[in-house]
């Protein structure tokens, strides 16, 4: 299905395959990293997360505020969030958490090129 942007300035741009009916499908969503759910015993240090509105092919990109960015620099943390299949892991690289966690994060639908 090809969809057509651009239409009545008689330009229009067709774009078809896997980018046909790729539309803006973000979700701005709050989640919550426990400081006591850290596992492992040295970095990475991980857990699951429950993200309200995933699916198997969201992509979750962390939105932290500027303070919570100052922090992890002198804290000396690094957050990433995986997607497998709809479950989500968040990672510590370098120091875990010391406190509880509430992180703005937006999901995005992707699809395999």
């Amino acid at each position: 299905m090809a969809l057509d942007y651009g239409a009545g300035t008689g330009f229009t741009v067709r774009m078809e395959g896997p980018f046909g009916s790729v539309g803006s499908s973000g979700k701005i969503t709050q989640i919550t990293l426990p400081a006591a759910n850290w596992k492992n015993g040295e970095s990475p240090f991980f857990q699951t997360v429950e993200v309200a509105g995933i699916s198997e092919a969201s992509r979750i990109d962390i939105q932290p505020s500027k303070e919570q960015v100052a922090a992890f620099c002198v804290e000396g943390t690094m957050l990433h969030i995986e997607n497998d299949g709809g479950i989500a892991t968040a990672y510590a690289i370098g120091t875990k958490p010391a406190e509880d966690l509430v992180l703005q994060v937006t999901l995005t639908e992707v699809v395999s090129a």
